[in-house]
């Protein structure tokens, strides 16, 4: 349904840009309880009591600021309950010596889950292709 996808883009989104705006903290809650964040080769944390510390830890470095870019976002659905993204990442760091410089480039693959009619993240695996 085009309801479903929306949902999952608008959560793909609003999920980067509260890290871009300094509120990274609120993305723990926009996962499942048992959700998994894995940056290949660097970070595998499973479950909203291990992502909120890393989480609130990022939004305490206010000397961080970043810029996610997002693109080519491919939606497919598997169930009435789950769906899926994968997209390519571009994140920018505008903060330091060279603003704007392109810090990463990557894929993520999100998988979603539908609970009391609410789409959260269950899965985000990120793998970086250039850094």
């Amino acid at each position: 349904m085009i309801e479903d996808r929306f949902a999952c883009q608008d959560l793909m989104l609003a999920s980067y840009q509260a890290v871009d705006e300094g509120n990274a903290s609120i993305v723990a809650e926009m996962f499942t309880e048992d959700g998994l964040f894995v940056i290949e080769g660097n970070l595998k944390l499973q479950g909203r009591n291990h992502l909120l510390p890393f989480f609130k830890t990022r939004e305490e470095n206010r000397e961080r600021v970043t810029l996610h870019v997002l693109s080519n976002l491919i939606y497919s659905r598997s169930s009435d309950t789950e769906s899926a993204i994968n997209a390519l990442l571009q994140m920018y760091l505008i903060s330091g010596d060279q603003p704007l410089a392109l810090q990463a480039f990557a894929r993520v693959a999100d998988s979603y889950r539908s609970e009391a009619g609410q789409y959260r993240i269950a899965s985000r695996i990120t793998t970086v292709i250039a850094s």
